[in-house]
């Protein structure tokens, strides 16, 4: 299971352990809120290790970048397109992302069997 996933499920269970917390109305209720709330705390923790994990996952492997022919353009693993006038990234002198921060990684797609025919 990915970083991502894991924290979106423990997101989801937090959320369900959140409503069944407010809907307290007994003693009993309150008693079983107390260990709903826990639960939640322990959730957080989680979460919060997870997203620490992911960050150092990611800044351990930079911003993918790969130049798109029909763009024109590089398309970077966070999502956003960068152009230049002449050269790549390291002809302009960028070493980090400029959507998301991370070192930057250009990637060079292997030939097509079309292209070296």
């Amino acid at each position: 299971m990915t970083t991502k996933t894991n924290i979106l499920d423990r997101l989801s269970r937090l959320n369900l352990f959140i409503g069944a917390a407010m809907t307290a109305v007994t003693a009993d209720d309150y008693a079983a809120a107390d260990d709903l709330i826990y639960d939640a705390r322990r959730d957080i923790a989680a979460i919060e290790d997870l997203i620490e994990i992911g960050d150092q996952e990611d800044s351990e492997h930079g911003c993918k970048w790969v130049f798109e022919d029909e763009d024109s353009g590089w398309q970077t693993h966070c999502g956003k397109l960068w152009a230049f006038i002449e050269g790549g990234p390291a002809d302009n002198g960028v070493t980090y992302c400029h959507g998301c921060g991370k070192p930057v990684v250009v990637v060079i797609p292997a030939k097509s069997e079309e292209a070296s025919a």
